[in-house]
């Protein structure tokens, strides 16, 4: 998942999938609200990790989560979904 100050919907969202998740990874790009610190609190003692990346070049965005999650992970899935139709 990649995220930028999602402080107001982050804990719903997790909690919505937290079920069916065992480890987690979430490239933050630059929050400046307490993002971060709320997917680590919701998420609790499930494993996982909160990568951090910064850059005004969204199209770097995909490709950072993916190198953050082979690291972290066997298995890769990867939801696309284009927000213009949400």
């Amino acid at each position: 998942m990649i995220v930028k100050n999602e402080a107001s919907s982050i804990v719903g969202t997790i909690q919505s999938v937290k079920g069916s998740v065992d480890r987690y990874c979430i490239l933050d790009t630059g929050s400046t609200d307490n993002t971060v610190s709320l997917i680590q609190s919701a998420f609790g003692t499930t494993p996982g990790r909160v990568g951090s990346f910064a850059s005004s070049y969204r199209r770097l965005f995909r490709s950072r989560l993916l190198t953050l999650q082979r690291r972290e992970t066997a298995f890769l899935s990867l939801p696309v979904t284009n927000a213009s139709t949400l």
